[in-house]
């Protein structure tokens, strides 16, 4: 063999060795390129740059999302209107104050002689107005209690501790009495005779309830009369007690956030008496 011929063969035998070195060589400098720069391995009629990850930052809340709530400062409420007498807006309406006698369900004369019957002034032209309907059919106004002292619902509360039918005067914010809102009624007819009613005043039994189950039609007349009267001129009756009747508009002027079921109460609800 001639010399030439043998290194001709040295050199091929050579090249076929450092070929696959070469290859793989290139192969890691191309997955070496795409991680840290812009290329991969593609055809090369469509290689494309391939943007590097982007960081989304998460910007902070306005300063105005984080700022601590403060509490508006307390308004004061204002002030009850003054007591007016119910007689000096209708003469015409009879008051026969029970808790003014000894003549009531606890046996004490609760009131001092001379009491008169005193409601806020916007109450007194609501009961001007049911006079007014109730006239129409030859009826009138009685009224068995209106204004009631807190002492004098402290005695009330003493003597007959009826939890269903009168308000603990140290629970929430009393009886609704004692903030001229409340009134408790009756009916007479054109001779200021008694109008036949379910109950006496303060009877607290079943009897009293305001929807009357009994079957004297002459009674349930009555008490509907009642009841249409009051209802028309902006009042709300009292479940336990036919007699009892309280302005609609009463949250003005009781702080029943003081009670906590009263603060969940309907406008169309209102507390015991």
């Amino acid at each position: 063999m001639s010399r030439g011929l043998s290194i001709e063969i040295s050199f091929t035998a050579r090249l076929s060795i450092l070929l696959p070195v070469a290859a793989t060589c290139l192969a890691c400098f191309a997955v070496f390129g795409s991680a840290h720069g812009q290329i991969v391995e593609v055809p090369r009629e469509t290689q494309v740059p391939v943007p590097l990850p982007t960081r989304h930052w998460v910007s902070s809340p306005p300063r105005a999302q984080i700022a601590h709530v403060t509490r508006a400062p307390a308004v004061p409420r204002p002030a009850l209107p003054e007591f007016v007498d119910v007689t000096k807006v209708d003469p015409t309406i009879i008051i026969d104050l029970k808790y003014a006698s000894e003549h009531n369900v606890t046996g004490h004369q609760l009131y001092p002689n001379g009491a008169r019957a005193l409601v806020l002034p916007s109450v007194a032209q609501q009961l001007a107005g049911a006079q007014a309907y109730l006239k129409q059919f030859r009826y009138r106004l009685k009224i068995w209690d209106a204004y009631r002292p807190k002492d004098a619902q402290e005695l009330l509360w003493k003597y007959a501790q009826k939890d269903q039918y009168v308000a603990n005067p140290e629970r929430g914010f009393g009886s609704m009495h004692s903030y001229g809102v409340s009134i408790d009624a009756t009916l007479v007819d054109d001779w200021s005779q008694d109008a036949a009613m379910p109950t006496q005043f303060d009877q607290f039994t079943p009897q009293a309830m305001m929807r009357y189950t009994g079957r004297d039609p002459l009674v349930r007349q009555h008490l509907n009369l009642l009841q249409k009267a009051m209802a028309y001129n902006n009042f709300y009756g009292l479940r336990v007690e036919w007699w009892h009747f309280t302005t609609a508009d009463w949250k003005k002027y009781i702080p029943y956030w003081e009670d906590p079921q009263l603060s969940q109460a309907s406008e169309k609800q209102s507390p015991k008496s």
